[in-house]
């Protein structure tokens, strides 16, 4: 439980053992330098994760304070306790990967068609490739990427774009 005086950031700990006194987190920022992790993917510091689970085991706040104090989400704190108390480990994992791609092996048959015929479609391209390696054809945004991956072009040549007017 927490009971605030209006607001002057007195508060007391569940443990009912100690009045602390917590900063508003303007106030943190301000004096401490403390900032919320930006919303993307980017991992906490090692420095920050070793600063939680000190605070941790100093026993003086509950996880929710020390969520709060640091900045970050309730469950960072949980996970990242449950994981030191396992394996010892507070570094953060590395990354797992991702999905694979769809045209790996088939990177250099991209290569010799567009070679074969630069002013290609994609979904022409993409039949192609499908017919030249057995497999299933592509969509054209996945044939677009891959073919930004390699670094080829994707435009249509010039000349196949002229139209002869009819009655010329």
């Amino acid at each position: 439980m927490k009971a605030t005086a209006s607001g002057s950031g007195l508060q007391k700990s569940k443990k009912g053992k100690k009045n602390k006194i917590y900063l508003p987190r303007a106030v943190q920022v301000c004096v401490y330098g403390i900032n919320k992790q930006s919303l993307s993917n980017e991992t906490y510091s090692n420095d920050l994760r070793e600063k939680i689970i000190l605070a941790i085991q100093e026993n003086d706040l509950t996880q929710e304070e020390i969520a709060y104090r640091f900045s970050v989400s309730l469950s960072f704190v949980e996970k990242l306790w449950q994981r030191f108390r396992t394996s010892g480990s507070f570094a953060a994992l590395p990354h797992s990967g991702g999905r694979e791609r769809l045209l790996k092996d088939a990177e250099s048959v991209i290569r010799s068609v567009v070679a074969r015929q630069p002013d290609i479609t994609l979904l022409e391209l993409s039949e192609q490739v499908a017919g030249e390696t057995n497999s299933p054809p592509v969509s054209v945004a996945v044939m677009c990427l891959e073919l930004e991956r390699l670094r080829l072009p994707r435009k249509k040549s010039r000349s196949t774009l002229r139209r002869e007017k009819p009655g010329e």
